[in-house]
């Protein structure tokens, strides 16, 4: 039997966005990096060998001066999704409330993990050289998609209706954003190569709900 006008909708979907700064400049030579701006991430060991990964110590680092050009397109990039993507209204402020800098040497992971007390985060890499590691967001096994959590067939091919994980090859300048609630890694890094990027959380400020009963009101 054949059938006519056919669709099929990714309802009920989890945007990601991913964009590509195609003009910016190196503004951070990695082969002179200042330990006493970083601190080394700490995990328990059974989480395994973690390789060396360093935070920046400055949580606000997109306002420091020499990151301000890269702040302008996280913010382009986070209106853009927010409000052309998602459609939120425009009285619904987006307010950047942390940023910090990540450096991942080789053989290192970023360990699976969401981020709390925001609503959209994202990630601008700075250098991210081939087999550095990929960015995979995952969907809970908790929560059930196109099947239920506790009975999953084998599929034949990954696609975006039962596909639980979002693997993002990035280069740099990448930019990727997503909901904070969101699961995400970032996988080993084989290139022999440092790999630096920027990651940071946005909240929303305003009146959230003006419905009767759901009326919401964040000041930041």
């Amino acid at each position: 039997m054949k059938l006519y006008d056919t669709n099929v909708f990714p309802a009920f979907s989890t945007p990601i966005y991913v964009s590509n700064a195609v003009d910016f400049e190196e503004v951070i030579g990695l082969e002179n990096i200042d330990q006493e701006e970083f601190f080394k991430e700490e995990f328990p060991p059974e989480l395994g060998d973690i390789g060396i990964v360093l935070n920046s110590k400055n949580q606000n680092i997109l306002l420091d001066e020499r990151y301000l050009k890269i702040k302008e397109y996280c913010d382009a990039a986070v209106s853009q999704y927010a409000y052309d993507i998602i459609q939120i209204p425009k009285e619904i402020r987006l307010s950047l409330v942390c940023s910090w800098m990540i450096i991942g040497y080789p053989g290192a992971i970023t360990s699976r993990h969401i981020h709390q007390n925001s609503i959209f985060s994202g990630v601008f890499y700075i250098k991210s050289p081939e087999n550095a590691g990929n960015l995979l967001l995952s969907h809970p096994l908790s929560i059930p998609t196109c099947v239920s959590s506790t009975i999953r067939p084998f599929f034949k091919q990954n696609n975006i209706f039962n596909s639980k994980i979002f693997a993002h090859k990035p280069n740099d300048c990448d930019i990727i954003i997503f909901p904070s609630h969101v699961e995400h890694e970032v996988t080993r890094n084989m290139s022999g190569e440092l790999r630096c990027c920027i990651a940071f959380n946005y909240f929303v400020e305003g009146t959230i709900s003006p419905a009767n009963g759901e009326i919401l009101s964040i000041r930041v």
